[in-house]
């Protein structure tokens, strides 16, 4: 079995914004050489998640209207209660810590990864799939950790 890596690296621009990396992910699994195995994506962060599902404006307004009503920005947080909050878990800059509406869209949409088959030396995407990094709390850096396995 052959193992291949690649770290991805993107800029969010907001609160809630897509970014399909379908086609950086399909470069990987061309890259990587394999023909029959799996592809997973992967964010080493708490507060974005990768999700697959189709590429289309409306749905990710409704998403982002649906997240908005179902985890508002403006509620009583504890995570933001810096007073409360376990101290090892604050940041450099304590106001980049009041992302607890942030954390909790993470923990409901449930994903860091997403794992896809390869077959043929491509991703077995559905017609309409597409992989998104989606940002859940600020304008940051984002890595995203490829790794492709398989013969």
């Amino acid at each position: 079995m052959e193992i291949f890596h690649k770290t991805l690296n993107y800029q969010t621009e907001k609160k809630l914004h897509f970014i399909n990396v379908t086609e950086d992910i399909k470069k990987c699994v061309e890259e990587s050489g394999i023909e029959k195995g799996i592809v997973v994506v992967y964010v080493p962060h708490t507060t974005v998640a990768v999700k697959i599902n189709e590429s289309e404006n409306g749905f990710k307004k409704d998403f982002e209207e649906a997240m908005k009503r179902l985890v508002p920005v403006d509620q009583y947080y504890r995570h933001n209660d810096l007073d409360i909050r376990a101290k090892h878990t604050l940041c450099e800059d304590p106001n980049l810590c009041i992302n607890g509406d942030s954390h909790i869209l993470q923990m409901l949409l449930g994903t860091s990864s997403e794992t896809i088959p390869v077959d043929d030396g491509k991703p077995m995407l559905g017609r309409w799939q597409c992989v998104f990094l989606i940002e859940l709390d600020k304008k940051r850096e984002r890595r995203l950790e490829v790794r492709v396995m398989g013969v």
